[in-house]
């Protein structure tokens, strides 16, 4: 018995003798695809809305008694750069960068945004018509959680 084992722990030895593991280099990050998705207000797309990705700021919150401030609002992830950018001229949104939805509620963000790892963002759909007229009041949220140690989610959420 003992024999029988020396001689297979042999064999595994020389098995194995000649190969090596040689290591690789780091995965590079890919760009990916950009997040791309649809606002709808029921059944319906909703034409025109504004879309914006924002980061939750942490120093502070809102509620009921805090007032808003620049020290607890959100940040805009949107770059000025963007190939589909447009830039808010008003309201809470004053000054932060969007992309616009088609005929059939459908966006795009693709490399238009840079976010810091581990910030928790989330998309926010402004305006738009629903069907029966531009409705400014309308607002729809999709949280996408922490942003990818890459620094964006063009390989972690392809759609939303």
């Amino acid at each position: 018995m003992v024999r029988e084992a020396s001689v297979l722990s042999l064999f595994s030895a020389l098995l194995l003798t000649g190969c090596s593991l040689t290591p690789t280099a780091a995965p590079a990050p890919e760009a990916g695809l950009p997040i791309v998705g649809i606002v709808h207000g029921g059944q319906q797309p909703i034409v025109g809305a504004q879309v914006y990705l924002f980061a939750a700021n942490t120093t502070g919150y809102g509620g009921p008694g805090i007032a808003a401030s620049t020290s607890n609002a959100s940040s805009s992830q949107l770059l000025r750069s963007g190939t589909n950018t447009s830039q808010s001229t008003s309201g809470a949104t004053n000054g932060d960068y969007y992309v616009l939805t088609d005929a059939n509620g459908q966006f795009t963000i693709s490399g238009d945004y840079a976010c810091t790892p581990g910030t928790q963002l989330y998309i926010y759909a402004l305006g738009g018509n629903p069907g029966s007229g531009v409705n400014s009041a309308a607002g729809l949220l999709a949280i996408l959680g922490n942003c990818p140690s890459a620094g964006n989610f063009a390989s972690a959420i392809p759609f939303v």
